[in-house]
């Protein structure tokens, strides 16, 4: 039987995306796990989708194979919102634990509303290769969901309107299919970065922030186990917002990386499973089910 919180968290995202009526919607597609021409699914939504964006940056070192694929769906069309319900309902069989642990990845990054598919699908090509204080140059996956939503809250105003500047609207479901929503509020008109002719602003992560990103698979090692043992119908066990458990954990594994010697991966996952199973103690919301 569908878990009723998971199929609320499915209504509002309907509602919000066709708020305004029928309008244009581009789907991101990780390449990574599923790249075009060796999937079948990936290639039979890009058969049917109105059309995808993967424009060459002139002079810029960016592998296609690290761009999300961008499917322009029509929502005023049959095909399109068909393809928008296969695309959600697929979002969320992949947030299953066990789907997870496969280590396939989220293949459905994100639905967003943009102006210009292509010139949103530039700007963040733009800015997934970052350079540490090393000088080294590190990809930085923010479209999988999974990190996007792991980072957002360590991330401050400016670069959140780095990341928005081309985008109206982005939506993405939460690990426990809640869906965050970003809008383009984020991006002020006023900022010269929206202009067409300005160039676009690195992210710039801070040494604190790398730290965040680089401890993104082991809290999500820790975030996975938790919901597990949740999905195996412990219905009494209540919780704080899994925003705020994000939170804490992610401080508890930062506390850990100070911590004198060698920085021990297994140590930060078992912190942030502890700040997982203490929020399942608590007298809050009740953890929603995946079975």
């Amino acid at each position: 039987m569908p878990d009723p919180g998971l199929l609320q968290h499915k209504d509002s995202l309907f509602a919000q995306i066709l708020e305004g009526g029928p309008r244009s919607l581009w789907v991101l597609v990780d390449p990574t796990f599923c790249p075009a021409g060796s999937d079948p699914t990936t290639d039979d939504w890009l058969a049917r989708a109105c059309s995808h964006v993967q424009p060459a940056i002139p002079g810029y070192e960016m592998l296609a194979k690290f761009n999300p694929l961008w499917l322009g769906l029509d929502l005023s069309s049959e095909a399109g919102c068909a393809l928008l319900e296969e695309t959600v309902e697929y979002a969320r069989f992949e947030l299953h634990p066990a789907q997870l642990a496969q280590g396939l990845g989220r293949r459905v990054c994100a639905w967003v509303r943009a102006r210009d598919g292509a010139v949103a699908a530039q700007a963040m090509a733009r800015l997934l290769v970052q350079r540490r204080a090393d000088g080294q140059r590190a990809l930085l996956r923010l479209y999988d969901p999974a990190v996007l939503w792991g980072m957002w809250a360590t991330l401050d105003g400016v670069q959140h309107r780095g990341w928005m500047r081309a985008c109206e609207q982005w939506w993405l479901l939460k690990p426990d299919g809640e869906t965050m929503a970003l809008r383009d509020g984020m991006a002020r008109a006023h900022d010269p970065g929206t202009s067409g002719t300005a160039p676009w602003a690195a992210l710039q992560l801070t040494a604190a922030q790398w730290g965040d990103f680089e401890a993104m698979a082991p809290f999500h090692a820790a975030l996975r186990d938790w919901l597990a043992v949740c999905g195996r119908g412990d219905t009494d066990a209540r919780r704080p917002p899994l925003d705020d458990l994000r939170d804490s954990a992610l401080r508890a594994m930062q506390a850990v990386r100070r911590r004198p010697g060698a920085v021990d991966i297994d140590d930060q996952i078992a912190a942030a499973f502890d700040v997982f199973v203490r929020g399942m103690q608590s007298e809050r919301a009740p953890v929603s089910s995946f079975t």
